[in-house]
């Protein structure tokens, strides 16, 4: 891992606060500091902050009741502001894969790319076919930018916002690795949400998130044994809280809490067979559950029987030492699932994060800020003592300045000699500037016509999937169109410019294939040629619509530049 200390790992949950310090050592990770804190009812709801007031004093209490001097954390975030995608990109360095990853984003996120942090993690290089996986994660900026200011509200500095399916897994894998060949399923159940995390080899191949929760049990058994809600969380927990326990039959809360882990079963069940049919990864071998809520024994059990997969409880302090003298272990074997998250952001340092949606330029326009007054400080005061020696010296000073004025005069004339030599290494620089432009050009031609291609095949491809549709939507394309209401006859491209042929039903459903071809960013100069009204002597006389179009090609954002330079489209020579 990279050098420096270890961040505080602050978990901010709907219900709780976890904190976990780690120390690393050349004898491994101990554990430095834990502790947890209840938040108030819903000061926290769907993963927004409606009571920052009350999550803002419980972290200075937390802080201070530890005596933490650290004040760097890493935080995360889950929710339906969070899309985590995996996508296929044509093989490119880092570099030119952090400029393009806005461009390649738009298409799968369902938000305004400009209202979203994005960041993104090269999961494996397939260099055989030219192709690399990438995990794309991106998280709307009001969310991102309001747990970050608590954090600072409270007089910490966040360095790290990552997200909670991720973070555990980074937990995991310090705790049990990876066996060669296996799939396992990490779901953490916390009070509102379950967050899914499908890994493969190591590496992150799925990820969903569930509108349910803890919460779930705790509202059921209020509904149905008329107790109040502090009442029916102290059930669910396997305690009283002042309630005598003879006036429930104990088979009625355990009746009320294996109907809700069935139906809470029967959700994340739905989500893995949804990822075995579309998946060509192994079969699942284990899930592990984290997480509040991972401790009612009829979830594990019941998740066991439906999807046919051993399930366990993730332990967060596996490979971690404690201390007997400084912790209570039965306490901390008590909590041991709710602290996966906060385990995993506290295995977190400066320059060591593997996904981070936390905006680093302005990070690093701050640090540079303090770099310059640092600088400007330092240049102030060797200037007084210069010019204190000047004052000192000044008349062995002026005896030099006639011999530096000769140098100088020489350095002159040697300058204008090398000014061809400058004026030469201008050239060659945009020279090499022109064939750069014309790598990146060939570099999107090997997959750029397959991209192309596959938004063109995204166009006419019927949706049914949520998730699908929002991002139509977005596009301002109907989602409620059958994109079976038209097909195409002929496609052909040379050079770019494209001429396409075929049928649609009426002339509504061939305005919104236009409508879809002029929002793309891979067509663009979309003109109809030819729009009239036939009829089908293979369909018996079915009356259809003949069109005919061009248009021009958009591999990628060199093609962008050489559209605007006029050296692709139909102006280009």
């Amino acid at each position: 891992m990279a050098r420096g200390r270890n961040a505080l790992g602050l978990d901010i949950g709907s219900s709780s606060i976890k904190l976990v310090q780690l120390k690393e050592s050349k004898k491994g990770i101990s554990l430095a500091s834990f502790s947890m804190a209840p938040l108030p009812s819903e000061a926290i709801v769907d993963g927004a902050l409606m009571n920052s007031t009350a999550v803002v004093d419980t972290i200075q209490g937390m802080i201070s009741n530890q005596k933490l001097k650290n004040r760097q954390v890493a935080i995360s975030i889950s929710g339906h502001s969070v899309i985590i995608k995996k996508i296929s990109l044509p093989a490119m360095t880092p570099e030119e894969l952090d400029e393009s990853i806005k461009w390649e984003a738009e298409q799968y996120i369902p938000f305004d790319v400009n209202d979203v942090y994005i960041d993104y993690q090269i999961l494996q290089t397939r260099p055989e076919q030219g192709q690399m996986d990438v995990l794309l994660v991106a998280a709307k900026k009001e969310i991102v930018d309001e747990y970050a200011g608590v954090v600072r509200e409270a007089g910490l500095d966040p360095i790290c916002v990552g997200i909670d399916c991720l973070t555990i897994q980074q937990c995991f894998e310090l705790n049990y690795g990876y066996p060669p060949g296996e799939t396992v399923v990490l779901i953490d159940v916390g009070a509102s949400t379950i967050n899914i995390n499908v890994v493969a080899n190591g590496i992150t191949t799925f990820t969903r998130d569930i509108a349910m929760g803890g919460n779930q049990f705790t509202e059921e058994i209020q509904k149905q044994l008329n107790v109040s809600y502090d009442e029916a969380e102290a059930y669910k927990l396997g305690g009283e809280r002042g309630v005598d326990a003879d006036s429930v039959v104990p088979q009625e809360v355990e009746r009320v809490m294996g109907t809700v882990s069935d139906s809470m079963a029967s959700e994340i069940h739905r989500s893995l067979d949804f990822y075995m049919a579309t998946s060509s990864e192994g079969r699942i071998s284990r899930i592990y559950l984290s997480g509040g809520t991972a401790k009612v024994p009829a979830l594990a059990r019941t998740l066991e029987n439906r999807i046919g997969v051993a399930c366990e409880l993730v332990d967060p302090f596996r490979g971690i030492q404690i201390d007997p003298k400084l912790f209570n272990l039965d306490y901390v074997n008590a909590v041991r699932p709710l602290a996966a998250v906060a385990v995993g952001l506290g295995l977190r340092k400066t320059g060591d994060f593997r996904i981070n949606l936390l905006p680093l330029r302005a990070a690093k326009k701050r640090e540079s800020g303090k770099q310059f007054l640092l600088l400007a400080a330092v240049f102030l005061v060797a200037e007084a003592g210069a010019l204190f020696y000047w004052q000192s010296t000044k008349e062995d000073e002026l005896a030099g300045v006639q011999g530096t004025n000769a140098k100088i005069q020489a350095q002159v004339a040697e300058a204008k000699a090398k000014s061809a030599t400058v004026a030469k290494i201008e050239a060659e620089k945009a020279e090499l500037e022109k064939q750069k432009t014309v790598l990146d050009s060939l570099i999107e031609g090997q997959a750029g016509p397959v991209k192309m291609l596959d938004e063109l095949s995204l166009m006419l491809t019927p949706v049914t999937d949520p998730i699908q549709k929002l991002a139509q939507e977005k596009r301002k394309w109907n989602p409620d169109w059958d994109p079976k209401r038209l097909w195409i006859e002929s496609f052909r491209e040379e050079k770019r410019r494209l001429k396409i042929n075929g049928f649609a039903r009426t002339n509504d459903d061939l305005a919104e294939f236009l409508h879809r071809l002029n929002t793309s960013k891979h067509f663009v100069n979309v003109r109809l040629n030819v729009s009239e009204s036939v009829e089908s002597s293979e369909l018996d006389g079915l009356k259809l619509v003949r069109f005919d179009l061009d248009a021009v090609g958009i591999y990628g954002p060199a093609d962008v530049q050489r559209l605007s330079r006029k050296e692709i489209g139909e102006q280009a020579k």
